[in-house]
């Protein structure tokens, strides 16, 4: 059964925040390519605490890389995060430092401590998993989705969602469903 006692929201944060590409429209300009993700992160953090009642204590925001990478504060214009859900739909808020605490990474062994750490003794938990990254068809950031994937099945959990909103990782569905034929041929 879903509740706040038993459910935690993880968000993983694939690549550098603060990561400058040249716009492919504009000549001599460069954005960050990334900015988004952690927006997007902070946001679905704060929708977790005030629609599903979530302690803070139960979301945590998982950053591949450094500190440094992630600290999109340097960049926001009064200290306001801008998130476009829709085509004419953009969320525009205040951020605090506190919510740019996220819980680094360098690897993807380092993902499932961290975490069975934020579950602690929870062994009943639903687990709602968002996975954001620009990826490439083959990979979130660099990981391949069965080697980030598989070893969360090892985690104590009720149930596990993952929802996966890496633009160009588009496999990740065609590699689940394959996983499951070949583990229901064996």
């Amino acid at each position: 059964m879903w509740n706040p006692d038993n459910t935690f929201v993880f968000i993983i944060l694939g690549d550098d925040a603060l990561k400058k590409l040249k716009s492919a429209h504009e000549k001599n300009v460069y954005k960050y390519y990334n900015y988004s993700l952690s927006s997007y992160a902070i946001l679905i953090k704060r929708l977790a605490i005030d629609h599903l009642k979530l302690n803070e204590s139960h979301i945590a925001i998982l950053a591949k890389g450094e500190q440094k990478n992630f600290e999109i504060n340097k960049i926001l214009e009064n200290d306001r995060i801008i998130v476009q859900l829709g085509i004419n739909e953009t969320y525009s808020t205040n951020t605090s430092q506190s919510e740019m605490n996220f819980i680094y990474f360098q690897n993807a062994n380092q993902i499932r401590p961290k975490i069975q750490s934020c579950l602690g003794s929870n062994q009943n938990a639903n687990i709602i998993l968002y996975l954001y990254d620009h990826g490439d068809d083959r990979s979130f950031d660099g990981i391949p989705f069965l080697k980030l994937y598989l070893p969360l099945l090892e985690i104590p959990h009720h149930s596990l969602v993952i929802f996966n909103e890496s633009c160009n990782s588009k496999l990740m569905i065609d590699t689940i469903n394959n996983y499951y034929a070949i583990s229901e041929a064996i």
